[in-house]
């Protein structure tokens, strides 16, 4: 390998940079604080559930990352796990199909982290309209992205170093009283559940929400350095930085600002920006502002750096349109497809500002994916099994995934089912393009076997 690919390759900070920026968003911000005042303490039981299922979920990843080092992340793992036997004539089908839905449940994804950042900048500094500031942080992620993965993961450092650093300063006000409200006291913690059992399972998608998106590391797999062991390293670090945070900020503020009694303020598209004004006065919901923007702009960052590259890895292969194989021969960037994707993340994202009910569609067809990859996972267990497996967990790990992904849409979503057929609707539009698009080119499982 040469030495200017090398020096333009990434190591496990960048993975987990790119793992923590994409999951530390505003969206996650609002949803946490939004979490403890629909259902008090007793929220952190979500949040260890949406843990558990994520922490399961890194690993089929980093697994089939590993096994198959290669950008196109669930179309190359679907592509794959079909290339042989009864199902080879559909391989081809499904693997289009499969990633080009996960990439449009993306534009669902950033309409909620995008009205999420925007709205926190319009309460903080009053200029701007939520548009606006919707454009301006996609039109910065883009540039970045244009210029290099080398760039856009320097500029994540600092992101993420910033948002996690105000969440954190956020509790650590709140438990050593260095605050302007007072005292931090037990007795919120000790009343649990203030709204009842029935709230708590209402938060199962906030708690899911709070850790998804530690796979956007996995698309950099061809721009990391030892990716078999920086991959997994990198999410697992990822998620325990997440976990920290999240119970620090949470226990930390609920002890001085109690949910039972000031539920108005954890509620809404950005209750940190009040929260951090009441603990710090003027310079707290500044500085809410602040990591609201970074963590916006670093999630709408790694997105950009990862999703365009599932596109790219079709096209190289004849499932989408040539133009969109293209990278940049200075910055090693898939412009046209980089530039398609801002396009998709714009349109929802003016549509609707609505936060919470915009991270529970898009919850659903993040659920609907996983489903598909622990799948994946245990049927190429069975179909490859002498295949060197670099990174590699119980696969029973992967069936209680799949058990608690059908547990969080069963009572999370009661009354909501029409959310799940959303997801399964974004789903089908995906097979659907696949299926013109192959019948069309005629391309075929031994077309892209050679191309590959």
């Amino acid at each position: 390998m040469a030495e200017d690919e090398v020096r333009n390759k990434i190591g496990w900070p960048g993975v987990a940079a790119a793992a923590v920026g994409l999951v530390v968003a505003s969206t996650t911000f609002a949803g946490n604080f939004n979490g403890f005042g629909t259902a008090g303490p007793a929220y952190v039981i979500a949040i260890l559930v949406g843990f558990a299922l994520n922490l399961f979920v890194m690993w089929a990843y980093a697994e089939l990352t590993t096994m198959f080092p290669k950008a196109g992340q669930i179309y190359e793992f679907t592509k794959r796990a079909f290339e042989d036997g009864r199902a080879r004539k559909w391989g081809v089908l499904l693997a289009a199909g499969a990633g080009t839905s996960y990439w449009l449940i993306f534009g669902l994804v950033f309409a909620a982290e995008g009205s999420a950042g925007a709205s926190a900048m319009v309460s903080t500094t009053g200029v701007g309209s939520v548009v606006g500031w919707i454009v301006a942080i996609n039109v910065i992620s883009l540039i970045l992205n244009l210029l290099g993965v080398r760039i856009s993961m320097l500029v994540e450092l600092v992101l993420v170093i910033t948002m996690v650093g105000v969440r954190v300063l956020f509790g650590l006000a709140g438990f050593t009283g260095l605050n302007n409200v007072g005292a931090w006291h037990i007795d919120p913690i000790l009343n649990f559940t203030p709204f009842g059992w029935g709230a708590v399972f209402g938060t199962l998608t906030l708690g899911f929400w709070a850790f998804v998106g530690l796979e956007f590391a996995t698309p950099l797999v061809e721009e990391t350095k030892n990716p078999e062991k920086n991959i997994p390293k990198g999410m697992f670090i990822g998620i325990l930085v997440i976990l920290a945070m999240g119970l620090i900020m949470g226990f930390g503020t609920i002890g001085v600002i109690d949910p039972a009694t000031h539920q108005e303020l954890y509620t809404g598209n950005a209750p940190q920006i009040e929260i951090g004004g009441m603990l710090l006065g003027p310079y707290g919901a500044i500085l809410a502002g602040i990591a609201s923007f970074a963590a916006t702009l670093g999630s709408v960052n790694v997105a950009y750096a990862s999703i365009p590259r599932i596109i790219q890895a079709m096209a190289r292969e004849g499932l989408w349109p040539d133009l969109f194989a293209w990278e940049h021969p200075q910055y090693g960037s898939p412009w046209p497809a980089t530039i398609l994707t801002f396009f998709l993340f714009l349109v929802p994202t003016v549509l609707s500002h609505e936060v919470v009910p915009l991270i529970d569609a898009a919850t659903v067809v993040w659920l609907l994916a996983y489903i598909w990859i622990f799948g994946l996972a245990l049927k190429l267990r069975t179909s490859h099994i002498g295949l060197t497996r670099p990174f590699s967990v119980n696969k029973g790990i992967y069936f209680a995934g799949i058990f608690l992904i059908l547990f969080v849409l069963w009572r999370a979503y009661q009354g909501a089912y029409w959310l799940v057929g959303l997801g399964l609707a974004i789903a089908v539009v995906g097979f659907i393009y696949a299926f013109i698009w192959t019948s069309y080119t005629g391309t075929s499982t031994e077309s892209v076997a050679s191309a590959d």
